[in-house]
């Protein structure tokens, strides 16, 4: 009995002890990785590290472009002689006034297609000498026109003119200087010629925000420059030489000319082809930086060609533009074109985009007027392409 009750005893206190090894086995801290019970070990997985975040990439900044302006155009026109003879004096006189403007009715269109029209004013137009439509027989012709004259141009759309050539002292330095007075009193520009010492000798136009120059020289005055004063002759007439160019471009250029235009009174009156010294004469003129060259003189169209400038530039040289507006009488001397330039202007510099020409020609009369610059007929306009050459594009 004594034996049993010990039994119970032990058995009970072994039940106990199990228990609480249970007890303690569930209660013990996370952090314990091992427990001893009896002879085996216990492991508990240690917890991972919660993973610290990738943070996203920040982009890198793209710098704004620069802008580049839309590039910017003009359209220049350019003609030859501009002449006032006696039959177109006769013609356009009503009662005691001139009415040249019939001359220019057809071409007027074509000039306001143009940003500036330029043209060689091949006349004096002096109040105080006698009109040439008033004038007898002369050893050579003597030209002089009404004031008229340079309102029917400025009706038309010539906006600027050459004065320098050989009848810019037909009325003597009083006609030089009534003539630039005419001009500027009907708001047209002029170039080669001066009424006072120190004036410029370029003329320089903001056309479409570009910066055009026009410079303008003679070879020939009919030697009547011989009366001129050494002091005179510096500054009333552009006479050609490759110095004066020179220093008239870069003058201009100064100023900030970005494109230079020179109109060059050379050459023989009626030859077809131009002589080796206007060739001569247009080579200097390219390589002084110029970037057009129209001639005049001839008063028949000539060959025009690209020169290669000394700095690796195309040139392109009329040599004779021929007349525009006369009473000539031979068929060449009709014939006749306006000159189209298309400039263009990006941030890299002035350019000539590129040139055409539309064939015209003269009619003693058209539509009621008389000596009518109108259009060319199939005969004329090949005449025209004959004596240009393939330099450049006739325009429809």
């Amino acid at each position: 009995m004594r034996k049993k009750l010990v039994c119970f005893c032990l058995a009970t206190v072994l039940v106990l002890l199990f228990g609480c090894a249970q007890t303690f086995e569930k209660q013990a801290p996370p952090q314990e990785t091992q427990i001893s019970s009896g002879s085996g070990s216990l492991s508990t997985p240690t917890p991972s590290p919660t993973p610290t975040p990738e943070p996203e990439p920040t982009a890198t900044p793209q710098p704004t472009p620069t802008p580049h302006p839309d590039p910017t155009r003009a359209t220049i026109q350019l003609v030859g002689d501009l002449m006032c003879l006696k039959a177109q004096q006769n013609t356009a006189r009503v009662g005691d006034s001139y009415d040249f403007t019939s001359s220019f009715s057809y071409v007027k269109e074509l000039f306001n297609d143009a940003d500036y029209a330029l043209g060689n004013l091949e006349t004096a137009v002096s109040s105080s000498s006698p009109l040439t439509s008033q004038m007898g027989e002369t050893e050579k012709p003597v030209l002089n026109a009404p004031a008229e004259y340079l309102s029917a141009l400025k009706d038309a759309g010539i906006d600027g003119v050459s004065t320098v050539n050989n009848h810019c002292l037909d009325a003597g330095t009083q006609g030089i200087v009534e003539t630039v007075e005419a001009l500027d009193a009907y708001g047209i520009g002029y170039v080669g010629t001066n009424a006072t010492p120190g004036a410029k000798r370029y003329l320089l136009t903001d056309i479409n925000e570009i910066k055009v120059a026009v410079l303008a020289y003679s070879e020939i005055f009919n030697q009547r420059h011989h009366s001129l004063t050494e002091a005179q002759r510096g500054y009333m007439i552009h006479e050609y030489s490759a110095q004066a160019v020179a220093q008239d471009v870069l003058s201009a250029k100064e100023e900030g000319a970005e494109f230079i235009i020179v109109y060059a009174h050379w050459g023989n009156e009626n030859d077809a082809s131009p002589t080796s010294t206007q060739k001569e004469h247009a080579q200097q003129i390219a390589d002084a930086g110029v970037d057009v060259i129209i001639g005049a003189h001839p008063h028949r169209l000539q060959e025009a060609e690209y020169l290669q400038s000394a700095d690796g530039r195309a040139v392109l040289c009329f040599y004779s533009l021929g007349n525009f507006v006369s009473s000539m009488a031979q068929q060449w001397h009709n014939d006749t074109i306006i000159l189209q330039l298309a400039l263009i202007k990006d941030e890299t510099g002035v350019f000539l985009e590129n040139a055409g020409y539309y064939p015209l020609r003269v009619h003693n009369q058209l539509n009621g007027g008389t000596f009518v610059v109108g259009p060319a007929d199939d005969a004329a306009t090949q005449r025209i392409a004959g004596a240009l050459g393939s330099a450049v594009e006739m325009l429809d």
